[in-house]
């Protein structure tokens, strides 16, 4: 499920497996490609399929999900991994990569169905989130559709004036695609 993050910086390739496994690969168009071993891959959950990772290059930090309903943050220096606390509760429930704004040190996690048995919803997260933590914001099913763990929520994206507006204190709208087809 994951797409791979390259880092042009560094050469360096990020990609998760369905095993819940994040492996890193370097020298990937400057040098003789290969998989970085001994201190990679991590084991970031068990047995889940990841989603594509996003690489922080000011922070050092790679965000992703889980399809268990997890947003997790891996240190790419000391491999340090923080876990979220569950925001899904389905198999499906975080399909696709976060969004993640580096000048305003928040990530946005998309989920299919978030506990208790509910809706999709948005999660907004600092950077800084804390392991069993489920962020410092959501939004629920009432303006995105009622979704379900069959039904993937992918990442959305905001509009000219989030993106035109001051860096570290964005303004403007986050827009995603909801399930309304029983309306």
């Amino acid at each position: 499920n994951s797409s791979p993050w390259y880092d042009y910086n560094s050469d360096t390739l990020w990609v998760g497996d369905d095993g819940g496994y994040l492996h890193e690969f370097t020298g990937v168009f400057n040098g003789t490609p290969g998989e970085v071993t001994g201190s990679w891959p991590v084991l970031v959950r068990s047995g889940q399929q990841l989603t594509g990772p996003v690489y922080d290059n000011t922070h050092g930090l790679i965000f992703l999900g889980s399809g268990d309903g997890f947003l997790e943050s891996v240190n790419a220096s000391t491999r340090t991994l923080i876990v979220s606390g569950s925001i899904g509760i389905a198999a499906v429930d975080i399909a696709e990569s976060p969004i993640v704004d580096s000048s305003a040190g928040r990530v946005y996690a998309f989920v299919s169905a978030h506990p208790p048995a509910s809706g999709p919803s948005v999660y907004q997260f600092t950077f800084s989130f804390a392991t069993g933590t489920t962020g410092n914001a959501h939004i629920t099913a009432n303006g995105i559709g009622t979704g379900g763990s069959t039904i993937p929520l992918y990442a959305g994206d905001f509009d000219n004036a989030y993106y035109t507006s001051t860096a570290t204190n964005p303004t403007g709208h986050l827009w995603v695609c909801g399930d309304r087809s029983e309306e």
